[in-house]
């Protein structure tokens, strides 16, 4: 599936072109493009579903992450959105979701706007905000203040900060291993970093201890065993930070964690056992647009982003929930034109169930062929066609065209390109009919499989030819039909 190739396995439209071409399968990229823009247009429904359910969680995880958009004479650095509902982590009974959203910049006015009318807790990126009409000595993103704005309508959200962030700061300062690799000598590191390294890690021990565990449950478990020592962490480094320049990177460090904007929100999962420590959540999901991003360099257009971020959005869900993405999109894009608005809900890929290949309809296909439109369900790669050929030959024309009965698009290239010889329907036929053509002579014993299919069984090798055994022809159906 062509979408799926693009943002599932982060192949580009031009790759899977030439790949086509080497198939003996010509297809343009307009024609690619093209069919990926039909196929965001039919699940665009799929996908508002998908962001209902997330924006209706109490708790989300957020981030961004850049993506060049192609302008005139170079690139600009546009941006691709994230918001994770996933209640596992404190036993929650919803199923994980995420979508994306792209905009042209980093400005603030896109998380507000994705976000309108919601009201819950966020974990994600730090708020820079005015403190005694100063601004925090940071390098926070300002972009979500307007959602802590106490003025906000509905109300403002909480901040919920990851520890994972306040950790690599440390971290970069105490790895030995990196500093080898960097040729840096290896004791240059620092012992603070080294030691703060080691008591946010006695944090994340207990974290793994309680996860998957009810709130209140993981509540008290953080009162009794992560209060303490984040009290003495927070002693520790104050103690530490009057003792060090202001130009020390790891006095930057102890400042980003301890700045008063900060603090509170590395600190809320003690008041609160939905939260978790760290947003990491988020950027699993930005994972895949990390990769594809070395891929296809750059987004050709603002509705080329919008189109990613939706394809984006049904994968991450789809690949949240356990299930192939793959073959759920395939069964959505041929079932969604013909399922009433009251069950698409039935597509979701929690609630989804994958069809099973006895029931499936006719105009379903195989899952891996290309189901985007007609025009690229006729173009089947050569190495699919010669699996049907090669039945034919071992088998007999009627395993072939039986075997071809729930697909019509390899039944019609098996019209087009088998060179199948006629056979006479018996040896007592009239001479008209034993001189019909192909075609006319493929049709009829189709029909004669369709509306009365034969009675024998067992595997086809054990079936006697016609040709090899002409002492036993087959009875005349002609008059059948």
């Amino acid at each position: 599936m062509i979408a799926f190739e693009k943002f599932g396995q982060h192949q580009p439209l031009n790759r899977q072109a030439e790949r086509y071409a080497r198939e003996g399968v010509d297809l343009s990229l307009s024609t690619l493009a093209d069919q990926l823009g039909a196929v965001t247009e039919t699940l665009k429904p799929l996908h508002a579903l998908i962001a209902a359910h997330v924006r209706a969680a109490e708790r989300l995880h957020g981030d961004d992450t850049t993506v060049p958009l192609l302008a005139r004479g170079g690139t600009r650095t546009a941006r691709l959105w994230t918001y994770v509902r996933d209640d596992r982590p404190f036993d929650g009974t919803q199923p994980p979701a995420v979508i994306f959203k792209f905009s042209r910049d980093r400005g603030g006015e896109h998380p507000t706007e994705h976000l309108r009318g919601w009201q819950g807790l966020l974990q994600g990126e730090e708020g820079q905000q005015t403190v005694r009409g100063t601004v925090c000595p940071t390098n926070a993103y300002a972009g979500y203040n307007q959602l802590y704005d106490a003025k906000r309508s509905p109300g403002p959200v909480t901040s919920a900060l990851c520890w994972s962030h306040a950790r690599r700061k440390f971290f970069e300062l105490a790895d030995v291993e990196g500093n080898v690799r960097n040729g840096k000598d290896a004791k240059e590191i620092s012992p603070i970093a080294f030691e703060a390294v080691k008591r946010i890690d006695a944090l994340f021990d207990i974290e793994r201890e309680i996860n998957g565990k009810p709130p209140a449950e993981r509540l008290k478990a953080r009162q009794h065993l992560s209060a303490p020592l984040v009290e003495d962490l927070e002693r520790w480094l104050r103690t530490e930070r009057r003792l060090l320049s202001k130009h020390a990177k790891v006095a930057k460090a102890i400042d980003y964690l301890l700045s008063p904007n900060h603090w509170p929100g590395f600190t809320g999962f003690l008041d609160d056992g939905r939260i978790c420590l760290t947003n990491n959540c988020a950027e699993r999901a930005l994972r895949g647009v990390a990769l594809g991003r070395k891929s296809w360099l750059f987004a050709g257009s603002e509705r080329v982003g919008h189109r990613a971020a939706l394809m984006y959005s049904l994968i991450g869900s789809a690949k949240m929930n356990g299930i192939d993405p793959q073959a759920w999109l395939a069964d959505a894009i041929a079932t969604i034109s013909d399922m009433p608005v009251s069950k698409l809900p039935e597509l979701l890929p929690w609630a989804w169930k994958p069809p099973n290949p006895k029931s499936r309809r006719p105009d379903h296909g195989p899952a891996r062929m290309l189901t985007v439109n007609a025009a690229a369900d006729a173009s089947v790669p050569r190495s699919e066609l010669s699996r049907y050929s090669q039945t034919s030959a071992h088998a007999g024309a009627e395993e072939a065209i039986q075997l071809a009965i729930n697909n019509p698009m390899i039944l019609l290239l098996i019209f087009l390109t088998l060179k199948l010889p006629p056979e006479p329907l018996a040896p007592h036929a009239h001479a008209r009919t034993r001189s019909c053509s192909t075609s006319k002579n493929i049709f009829v014993r189709l029909a004669h499989l369709l509306l009365q299919p034969p009675t024998r069984k067992g595997p086809p090798h054990d079936r006697p030819h016609p040709r090899l055994h002409p002492r036993h022809p087959r009875p005349c159906h002609r008059r059948q039909l």
